[in-house]
């Protein structure tokens, strides 16, 4: 539910910002800086999913979701600019710390990996209802005439609201990692998760990803409008379908997890591959149509399998381990930002073609984790597996 609630709200500082600006005299490249802090003060959270390791989970996700609403509310009634960074900073590292507790309770929720991978992937389609109703619920307050900040408001009051229901949930305790009897001191348990490749190896896949979501969504749309020949509104439909793949791929990816095992992330990434050849090159709408949806279906094979093995892999340290495999991935922010600059200098087809290149490494950043499990890199430290019992004779 916790991705359901984030997703209702997250939207409203991006898809109001036209009627903020308006509001508050502001220029675009004022009013820009909203759009670059949201998402990048969101890291500055990550101590919170450390936190999850050590500290009362239901303690940190409802402090998380009220501290959002906070941020919610000052931007609902501050008077300035000022007032919306303040607002906008505090609720970007708010919502990480709500979703990280949450999302590390989930794990121990759950009785093993494939029942991990099912609830995650129920997660994230609420995660797309969430992305599809909040754009709905900020253009009805919009065009009520309710304006910009009765809709903060009321994304302040639903914030509020959760963290009150996060605050009567048993969620379970943490349980530390542990050495023998004893547990692994703080900084000692920070170490060996910095240490181990595996983690690396998952925040190498993440930062390949990232792209494939809403940068890709809104270049494949510009290149199916500009160089395809179709009108903006088919383009935008086309476009759309990698929504509708994501649904279907999050709601699949249970099962796919538990056939595929190891290779699950391999196979997505190969999936995102394809589509993106079929947007990039396809010759008919319905071709172009169909790889976006592949795109979306790959994207949340990848993503929901990524998940799980981040919140799996080092027990007792699934905090930890998110928060690093998250701060590897930063640096696939300026992936989007290059491919940009590329479609100024040398237009959108380059732009594709870039993609194109991204989902191969992508595809070959996967063969690090997505081999079977003699061929995935081993946690330092960790002694090999004891010979198989001989068979009877």
């Amino acid at each position: 539910m916790v991705r359901l609630v984030d997703e209702l709200v997250a939207f409203f500082p991006f898809g109001a910002l036209e009627p903020i600006r308006d509001d508050l005299s502001l220029t675009y490249g004022r009013a820009s800086i909203l759009l670059v802090l949201y998402p990048v003060v969101g890291l500055l959270g990550s101590p919170g999913g450390v936190a999850t390791d050590h500290v009362s989970r239901r303690v940190l996700a409802s402090a998380g979701a009220a501290g959002y609403g906070a941020g919610f509310l000052i931007m609902a009634v501050g008077p300035g600019f000022a007032s919306l960074v303040v607002g906008i900073c505090l609720a970007g590292v708010a919502s990480t710390v709500m979703i990280d507790a949450t999302e590390v309770a989930l794990s121990d929720l759950a009785a093993d990996e494939d029942q991990l991978r099912a609830l995650l992937g129920q997660q994230n389609v609420l995660s797309a209802v969430g992305s599809i109703g909040g754009p709905l619920i900020l253009s009805a307050t919009l065009g009520l005439g309710l304006g910009w900040r009765a809709a903060f408001a009321a994304a302040a009051a639903l914030l509020f609201a959760y963290a009150a229901f996060l605050a009567t949930q048993p969620l379970p305790p943490p349980h530390p990692a542990v050495d023998g009897d004893e547990s692994v001191p703080f900084w000692a348990g920070l170490g060996a998760v910095g240490r181990d490749r595996r983690v690396w190896a998952l925040g190498l896949v993440l930062l390949l990803l990232n792209p494939f979501d809403e940068p890709f969504l809104g270049f494949a749309i510009a290149y199916l409008d500009q160089h395809r020949g179709h009108s903006s509104a088919v383009a935008t439909l086309l476009g759309g379908a990698v929504t509708i793949g994501g649904i279907a791929g999050a709601a699949a990816a249970g099962r796919v997890g538990r056939r595929l095992g190891d290779r699950t992330i391999l196979t997505g990434g190969i999936v995102v591959a394809t589509g993106v050849l079929l947007v990039a090159v396809g010759p008919w709408a319905v071709l172009q149509a169909a790889g976006a949806a592949i795109v979306g279906i790959g994207l949340y094979l990848v993503w929901v399998d990524l998940q799980a093995r981040t919140l799996t892999i080092r027990p007792g340290q699934a905090g930890a381990t998110g928060s690093l495999v998250d701060a590897i991935s930063q640096p696939g922010a300026l992936l989007p930002l290059a491919i940009g600059h590329l479609a100024d200098r040398a237009g959108l087809p380059a732009a594709m073609v870039a993609f194109v290149v991204l989902a191969a490494a992508l595809v070959a950043a996967a063969t690090l984790i997505g081999t079977p499990a003699g061929g995935w890199p081993r946690n330092p430290g960790t002694p090999d597996p004891p010979p198989p019992p001989p068979s009877d004779p």
